[in-house]
């Protein structure tokens, strides 16, 4: 029976009666000898499978599995999947479409790593039942986008690597009807049904890490070089290859997935990439922080930029929706945004385009469901969203070069505070900083372009700004915070120590930080 998370006193051939009163699959006297589960509406079952393939939200209820019994042709997940699909303006791929680009293309045109951390509140161990595994839209056999993923597992100290396709799929969202036979959604068949597909397993880690960050990712780090090693093992030929995580953010700092592999770890682990012999794998096509809150930081760009040739981030909270019960009855799932990076890398994909015209399209896909599916919610509540697309690999050190020129080049003491009053008045965020900068400058009689130049590292960029009035200026980069989430700015991890300071010297902590008197410039 589906016991796993909640104490569950009705056995198994008790619950087969249960799902028999409800779909006849057993006939007369024995439906009425129970107490039958209410029939799965489809609303219900989309927004059940958005929390089950997301996880809890920060400090939420633990996710559990609906209570309702599906009909024969109910499924997790099959009015979610349309609903993204209607809200992203996407046309599924035809199989025979797939299946005539498979025979031009030996090797994947997209290798897609798509990595989650689940703990006791997403799924209580041994987890038997269909859970982060919904997210991604699957691949069919001999599509040109292939799909591994790789399941943090903080609940059994494991880090497992899977490989599912489309048909896969299709039974664990009927883990009820098929696989658990009727006696719920989650069973220790359906467990075997995943673990089947698991291609690489690293653990179980010692206990004493799950209190030693430090030991953890360093643990986290190697079995990630085995992931890789792996994948590259089976798709070294792939044109391209992108990571996307999905979970919440961290410091923004260069350490990867919730900060669980610190920055030193992160780095060392992408130098491992870089190290590998083929081109695709020399350097990564796509890092997707889109869905983390509050990635899109001036130092994580400065660790992650030698990694990758685009990166998708925000600056700001991600998600935060607070929908009526009419907006879920309608397309507003709570849980649409994560999701639909994934559907539009895997249409992208199949149609072979270009990963300019992938990260174009998850841009696009975002700002549309901003204005359509969210809309009303973002208006009620006034919600800032951003994505932002970086070309790092190839403009984040020229910016940065630049921008640091445009700094050293105040020469006066006022100026220097005058930048810091701006910076810090505008809650750290790049392109204000840039504009101050340029405008100095140009008004000193000198030349400066740090915008231009910004505007080449951030060539794409969306935000509700056309839907909700917002009370900041941020643009989809900042520096660092040295506060809780607020200024001082880390201006000395920016521009490096040799920059002469404003008056008074960089504050370097919150404790430290007033705003600047008020000065000529």
């Amino acid at each position: 029976a589906s016991c796993y998370i909640t104490p569950c006193p009705i056995l198994a051939p008790m619950a087969l009666l249960q799902r028999a009163a409800v779909t006849g699959l057993f006939a007369g006297a024995a439906a009425a000898m129970v107490i039958t589960r209410p029939p799965c509406t489809n609303v219900a079952l989309a927004e059940s499978v958005l929390e089950l393939a997301t996880g809890p939200s920060p400090g939420g209820p633990q996710v559990d599995f609906p209570t309702c019994a599906p009909s024969l042709r109910q499924e997790l997940g099959h009015e979610a999947e349309a609903t993204v699909a209607r809200a992203l303006g996407m046309a599924q791929v035809p199989t025979s479409a797939m299946s005539q680009a498979s025979e031009v293309a030996q090797e994947p045109h997209l290798l897609h790593l798509y990595v989650v951390q689940s703990d006791t509140d997403w799924c209580r161990s041994p987890c038997e039942g269909p859970t982060w595994e919904l997210a991604a839209p699957k691949p069919e056999v001999g599509s040109p986008y292939e799909l591994l993923e790789v399941a943090i597992w903080r609940q059994d100290r494991r880090v497992a690597l899977y490989r599912f396709d489309s048909a896969w799929l299709a039974t664990a969202k009927r883990s009820f009807q098929d696989l658990c036979h009727g006696a719920g959604w989650a069973c220790p068949k359906y467990r075997q049904w995943r673990e089947a597909r698991r291609i690489l397993e690293v653990g179980p880690w010692p206990a004493e890490l799950d209190n030693d960050p430090p030991g953890l990712s360093k643990f986290l780090r190697a079995a990630f070089e085995q992931v890789l090693v792996q994948a590259h093992a089976q798709f070294s030929g792939a044109k391209h290859v992108a990571v996307t995580y999905s979970g919440h953010g961290s410091h923004a700092d260069g350490a990867l997935f919730e900060g669980s592999v610190m920055k030193e770890d992160a780095v060392g682990l992408l130098n491992h990439v870089a190290d590998m012999s083929t081109d695709s794998w020399g350097r990564l096509s796509l890092l997707n922080f889109g869905g983390n809150c509050a990635e899109g930081r001036w130092n994580m760009l400065a660790a992650m930029h030698p990694f990758a040739d685009w990166m998708l981030a925000s600056d700001l909270n991600v998600g935060g929706f607070e929908l009526t019960k009419a907006e879920k009855g309608h397309e507003s799932m709570q849980r649409l945004q994560r999701l639909g990076d994934l559907a539009v890398l895997k249409g992208s994909s199949e149609a072979s385009g270009s990963v300019d015209e992938m990260v174009k399209s998850i841009v696009q896909a975002r700002q549309e469901i901003w204005a359509s599916v969210f809309n009303e919610s973002i208006k009620r509540q006034g919600l800032e969203q951003s994505i932002a697309a970086f070309r790092p690999a190839a403009e984040f050190s020229p910016f940065a070069e630049a921008f640091r020129k445009a700094y050293a080049a105040l020469h006066s003491p006022e100026a220097r505070a005058s930048f810091l009053k701006h910076a810090e008045a505008n809650r750290c965020d790049v392109l204000e900083s840039a504009r101050w900068l340029d405008a100095e400058l140009q008004r000193q009689g000198v030349s400066s372009a740090v915008v231009v130049q910004f505007e080449a590292l951030r060539p794409l960029y969306a935000s509700t700004r056309d839907v909700v009035e917002w009370k900041s200026k941020t643009n989809g980069l900042g520096f660092n915070f040295l506060g809780f989430k607020d200024v001082p700015c880390d201006f000395p991890s920016a521009l490096g120590p040799d920059v002469m300071p404003p008056p008074g010297g960089w504050p370097l902590k919150a404790s430290q930080w007033q705003p600047p008197a008020p000065q000529g410039s």
